[in-house]
């Protein structure tokens, strides 16, 4: 993949180079980016940036998705502060906001900035209100089932179709909107 890609532009947040970690179970692992920033900079022309940018006509990378008041989960989730271990909110895992004929189709990664506060972010960095789909990774794996139940009634009221990928949680799959977001699928919008 990397050979495929050498010299082509990465749009990153600049937090991609934190050392990250994972607490799962007392067992600390590192799940942070396997490159330096010096191979990044040598392989790619490289992007850092904490603002949205339209990359390509109606495609914007979405940024550092600020916090709107809706909860994030990101417990266990680490990073190398200051020769400290400290939470890590996950601020560079960015979604894409895409606008279509349709409205707007957000593609999240894992989500960890909250599904509710990337709608909410969509909508203030595009000025789009219709969002079509949101397809990706939500995050509601381990969130308590109240926020879950929650998250759910909000977003039948957003979206026109949910495609749920991994850490999402199977509750997801019971909303009439949802769409099979699995590898290798295919979406017209």
């Amino acid at each position: 993949m990397r050979e495929l890609l050498r010299g082509k532009v990465v749009i990153a947040h600049p937090d991609i180079f934190e050392k990250k970690f994972l607490n799962w179970r007392g067992r600390i692992e590192y799940i942070g980016l396997p490159l330096s920033r010096e191979e990044m900079e040598s392989d790619f022309k490289l992007v850092l940036t904490r603002e949205p940018i339209e990359f390509t006509k109606g495609v914007v990378f979405a940024g550092e998705v600020k916090g709107y008041g809706f909860p994030r989960y990101n417990k266990g989730l680490l990073k190398a502060k200051d020769d400290k271990v400290v939470d890590d909110e996950l601020l560079d895992d960015a979604p894409l906001y895409i606008n279509t004929d349709k409205g707007l189709v957000i593609v999240t990664g894992c989500g960890h900035s909250g599904v509710l506060n990337i709608v909410r972010h969509s909508k203030e960095v595009t000025k789009e209100e219709k969002i079509h789909a949101i397809i990706g990774g939500l995050h509601l794996l381990s969130s308590p089932k109240e926020h879950v139940a929650q998250v759910l009634k909000e977003l039948e009221g957003v979206a026109d179709k949910i495609g749920p990928a991994h850490c999402s949680g199977f509750q997801v799959r019971l909303s009439e909107k949802y769409i099979d977001a699995g590898v290798g699928r295919v979406f017209e919008v």
